[in-house]
């Protein structure tokens, strides 16, 4: 679930949007990995929807299609709105120390503490798989 305000500011088109996803799921997909489903609100703050991060109309919206008990879910991010986002929809939620958080102390993170810290991706995937 990602925030793509560009789309609303005018930076990128939704078509080119689809094509970066597109690009991702090949990258993954060499890896083994798949992508159920990239959801993406393409507003800006302003627009007032309920998709855009820290409200979890994303994280809703995967539940209803998919079936998914988010209370059994664990929302990974790496910036606060991705946790608060998560913890609103009644997920888990795991800080991923790479991208965004780079710039935030993680002591004073201005968010609800996450459940799990990983270093990265890598980190998180093995945690995960241990589980």
């Amino acid at each position: 679930y990602t925030n793509q305000s560009g789309v609303g500011r005018g930076y990128l088109t939704l078509h080119t949007l689809e094509r970066i996803h597109d690009r991702l799921r090949e990258l993954l997909a060499q890896k083994g990995a798949t992508l159920m489903e990239i959801y993406a609100c393409p507003h800006i703050s302003e627009d007032g929807c309920d998709c855009r991060k820290p409200l979890p109309g994303m994280l809703h919206r995967a539940s209803r299609e998919h079936g998914i008990d988010l209370s059994l879910s664990l929302a990974v991010g790496d910036t606060p709105r991705d946790l608060i986002a998560g913890k609103r929809a009644g997920c888990e939620v795991a800080l991923v120390l790479s991208g965004h958080t780079k710039v935030y102390r993680v002591d004073t993170f201005a968010a609800p503490p996450p459940d799990f810290i990983a270093s990265d991706l890598a980190q998180l995937t093995e945690f995960l798989l241990s589980k």
